[in-house]
Formats: C-alpha cells, structure tokens, sequence
C-alpha cells in the first residue's frame, strides 16, 4: 500500500495527540500505525488537532531523552576528559 492508498482520516487522532504529547516522534508513530509518510501524518494531525503544539527538534530530542530514560545527550556513554587535560576517563 503506497502513499496514495492509505487512508490517513481513518487514524485514531485523539490517541496520536497523545502519542505525541507523550514524546512520540512523527516517524515512531507513523510506523506505529503503518503510516507509509511520517511528514503527511503530521500534516493531517495538525489539521484533526488544531490545539496540538508541535516541537521543534530540541524539544524532540528532550521528550525522546526522557521517554527513553536517558537524561542527557552522551549518558549511556562514559564520559572522556579533553585531551588538554590529560584524556582518559572523567
């Protein structure tokens, strides 16, 4: 089912609002229903959802840090020191 085939008035907006609020990306919820464009998604949530305040991408990557449990950019990762500090682990 291409892009033209699929139905997207047929989706569940209420719960997509709530997805997104939740800190759903566009993609993830896309693929969660089996949307084939996350772009065109968005396009008809906003029209469903007029209310719906959209993200720019920091708030994006915040939401999907928090959803995810991670608080910061690198906190999986150990953290280095700069090597005019001598390098090796922090």
């Amino acid at each position: 089912m291409g892009a033209k085939e699929f139905d997207y008035s047929k989706l569940p907006f209420e719960e997509i609002g709530r997805l997104y609020r939740d800190g759903w990306g566009w993609k993830a919820i896309a693929a969660h229903y089996g949307a084939p464009d996350h772009k065109t998604l968005q396009k008809h949530a906003r029209r469903q959802l007029p209310d719906l305040e959209l993200r720019d991408h920091a708030q994006s990557q915040r939401a999907r840090r928090a959803r995810e449990g991670a608080s910061s950019r690198k906190s999986g990762e150990k953290r280095r020191r700069p090597w005019w500090l001598g390098g090796g682990e922090g």
